[in-house]
């Protein structure tokens, strides 16, 4: 009887849109049953009776969710370009679906290699010939080389452009000479990844050493000025903000982990800061050297043998009563 209850089958379809499976057939082909399924679950078009799989606004707003819900599409409306398009620029595999005309349209199947490089499977042969998508194919999915044509597997550029996104592509070549150059452009784009590597670790090595640079010189101007350490933070913490965050979360974690000893030495180094501008050194002995206190001596262990030799005289002498 729920089944077919509207109210009933709404709140199930609205909650989980395959619900729609075990909904009466009047309410499968109701209109506001299934947009409130197909909202919640694209691919619960597949149990919408026929006539609304050919409704075009359902379908758009089902296959923009899901580009895979095509293939529950009423066959007219897979030969529509726009929802073949909104389908493949979701999913590109869903070209597997689209009418055999879009199959060989080629802007619905550049749209569909920009998604996934792997719907080149897909298109039809005469495209699968065609220099530009195959080119295109195989810079978003290496593996799609697979699916060129025969001439074009044997294409210096577009076998090496596949190489370069996918190292495992390179197995797909059957010449061994063009096996041998796109190994060759796999090693060289690996270097200039690697001098990119160097060049950005080089300019962040870089930056630390200005902030650090920058920081030394703060902490210098104001202690010749003889700033109070809360200003002497302070000014610092403004220094190392912006670029430098990295140096300014190892200030913090400096002065957090840091802790008491951290705030000893500040102490200190306020306390002696004439004797280190006139001896030039931090070197001042050890300022916080600690007396121990005097311990007691333990007292002394007895003498296990002293303590025994009452008892020893004793035992002998009870020897030589009973000897007697």
């Amino acid at each position: 009887v729920n089944r077919c209850d509207k109210g009933f089958v709404l709140s199930c379809v609205s909650r989980e849109g395959l619900a729609l499976e075990f909904a009466s057939q009047a309410l499968r082909a109701d209109l506001e049953v299934v947009s409130a399924a197909v909202a919640q679950d694209a691919l619960a078009l597949r149990f919408a009776a026929k006539p609304l799989r050919s409704n075009r606004d359902l379908v758009l707003s089902a296959v923009q969710h899901c580009g895979s819900a095509l293939k529950f599409v009423a066959l007219e409306l897979r030969r529509d370009r726009q929802v073949v398009l909104a389908a493949v620029r979701e999913d590109g595999l869903a070209l597997e679906h689209a009418g055999r005309v879009l199959r060989g349209d080629i802007g619905v199947v550049m749209a569909a290699l920009e998604q996934n490089g792997l719907a080149l499977e897909h298109a039809r042969t005469a495209l699968r010939g065609e220099r530009d998508i195959v080119l295109a194919a195989v810079k978003r999915k290496g593996c799609a080389l697979e699916y060129a044509a025969e001439e074009l597997r044997r294409d210096v550029e577009i076998c090496c452009a596949a190489c370069r996104n996918d190292q495992n592509s390179v197995h797909l070549i059957e010449d061994p000479e063009i096996e041998r150059k796109a190994r060759l452009s796999m090693l060289q784009d690996m270097r200039d990844q690697l001098r990119r590597d160097i060049d950005v670790e080089k300019s962040k090595a870089q930056e630390k050493k200005h902030a650090r640079a920058k920081a030394s010189e703060t902490m210098l101007e104001l202690m010749k000025q003889r700033a109070p350490r809360k200003d002497r933070k302070k000014s610092l913490t403004q220094q190392l903000q912006g670029p430098f965050t990295e140096e300014r979360a190892a200030w913090v974690e400096k002065t957090a982990v840091g802790g008491q000893l951290y705030r000893m030495i500040e102490n200190w180094r306020e306390d002696n800061i004439d004797k280190i501008k006139i001896k030039g050194t931090l070197d001042l002995g050890d300022p916080w050297e600690r007396r121990a206190e005097k311990r007691q001596p333990p007292p002394p262990e007895p003498d296990v043998q002293q303590a025994m030799a009452p008892q020893s005289g004793m035992v002998q002498q009870q020897r030589m009563v009973m000897s007697l």
